[in-house]
């Protein structure tokens, strides 16, 4: 892990494939929610989500 960051997007953040908003989305997280990142791409973050990755936009967290 390279550190923890929380969700400041009041309607949550979508979790996709890759880090692009055009990638297939495979989940949410709620606003507040803490998560790990592992990574970071080309303003995402590449993270921990459910026993696997995800790619976040990193703009919406702190």
């Amino acid at each position: 892990m390279i550190k923890a960051v929380k969700v400041t997007a009041k309607s949550g953040l979508n979790v996709r494939v890759n880090s692009s908003t055009a990638a297939r989305k495979i989940g949410a997280v709620p606003y507040g929610a803490e998560l790990k990142v592992v990574g970071e791409y080309n303003g995402w973050y590449q993270i921990q989500y459910n026993g696997g990755y995800g790619f976040v936009y990193a703009k919406y967290t702190k």
